[in-house]
């Protein structure tokens, strides 16, 4: 007897959670404790990293922290991740649990910035909400939290400023382009793989551009070259700095696969299987509930000619990250190296449900599940 008000009290509070927008706070609040929680129980179990990539790259920041030093010319790793966790080695010097503090700091960003941005973009706390939960015990994503892999980093960065970039394109708000345009140069310092996503919010930026001058809006467009060269003075000063130490702007590329072949025991990989790679990845590690509400929402958007490019357009994007990888996997990598670049590609599926969580269908059958036990 006690139990089933206990019961109706509960669904009643996940409920208010779920779709009351003012408990946002509260709600990103309980999904911090429960990605403390997560983390606590990985490193309780064993758990110490995805590769020996981690470790290397904390023993540099130790050595970056006895001598700091700003990086030029040609290296595989770029180095914002020393600048920030040898920073903060200088303060307290543990080379194992700085960095992880950090990227687990930098996964509550990109959470964060995800819910605020799905909620933006679909005008909807619901989706933003559930959609968040999908990202929290996703996988991929609970790893990168607990690890210092690069990935984590630069899609914290990459992820905020498509947040303030949305808003930039919703309201011309001037800080949040700035702000955007920051984040973005950020994202650049830390992972050449941020360099693909720039390149995609370029061509974005080229259909604004052509719109805003047709409307000669000259002003707009001014912030807009600003911001450009903002998002890209990294890019610009790493291939610059590259092209002075060794003759090549893009000789990092070659390096890594020289470095792949070598490890790879000769690259002997078909173009097809590497080209085959992140899309295989995708269906076999995605979520498969979110995968079924991404065809739902897909099919929703499709059938209505209201607002379908705004429903449509983060999996487009997904999607064509997903083909940019898959490209940059056949001529620059093996198909067994660099995996966590298909966590880009799933930022977007997600928020392929808002479509359904617009409809009658969604509602009906969410408050019928959620109806107090009596």
């Amino acid at each position: 007897m006690i139990i089933r008000p206990l019961l109706s009290r509960l669904q009643a509070c996940c409920w208010n959670l779920l779709t009351n927008p003012s408990q946002a706070t509260v709600f990103l609040t309980i999904l911090l404790a429960a990605k403390v929680a997560i983390s606590i129980a990985l490193y309780t179990d064993g758990f110490g990293g995805v590769s020996a990539d981690e470790y290397s790259r904390s023993i540099s920041e130790m050595i970056w922290a006895d001598n700091p030093y700003i990086v030029l010319g040609m290296v595989s790793w770029l180095p914002f991740h020393l600048y920030l966790n040898g920073s903060l080695l200088l303060v307290v010097a543990d080379p194992l649990w700085v960095p992880r503090v950090t990227a687990f700091i930098a996964s509550f960003i990109l959470l964060f910035y995800f819910f605020k941005l799905v909620r933006n973009i679909f005008s909807s706390y619901f989706v933003a909400a559930t959609s968040s939960i999908g990202l929290v015990v996703y996988h991929w994503y609970v790893g990168l939290s607990a690890t210092p892999m690069l990935d984590i980093y630069y899609l914290a960065a990459f992820v905020a400023g498509l947040y303030y970039a949305e808003k930039w394109v919703a309201d011309f708000d001037k800080p949040a382009l700035y702000i955007g345009a920051t984040c973005f140069f950020l994202a650049t310092g830390f992972h050449y793989q941020a360099w693909v996503l720039v390149g995609l919010i370029d061509l974005g930026s080229l259909f604004l551009i052509v719109r805003l001058t047709r409307r000669r809006e000259w002003r707009l467009v001014g912030h807009q070259f600003c911001a450009y060269l903002i998002m890209h003075a990294y890019i610009f000063f790493t291939m610059v700095t590259t092209f002075l130490d060794v003759g090549n702007p893009l000789a990092f590329l070659g390096t890594h696969t020289e470095y792949s072949k070598w490890f790879y025991d000769g690259y002997s990989v078909s173009w097809v299987s590497k080209s085959l790679y992140y899309p295989r990845m995708l269906l076999t590690n995605a979520n498969p509930l979110f995968g079924i509400l991404s065809i739902i929402g897909v099919f929703f958007a499709l059938a209505t000619s209201q607002d379908r490019p705004r429903y449509l357009v983060p999996l487009i994007a997904g999607l064509f990250v997903l083909a940019t990888y898959s490209i940059f996997n056949v001529f620059f990598c093996t198909s067994y190296c660099c995996t966590r670049q298909i966590f880009a590609s799933f930022l977007s599926l997600p928020s392929a449900l808002c479509r359904l969580s617009n409809s009658s269908y969604r509602t009906s059958a969410l408050r019928f599940s959620c109806k107090p036990i009596k």
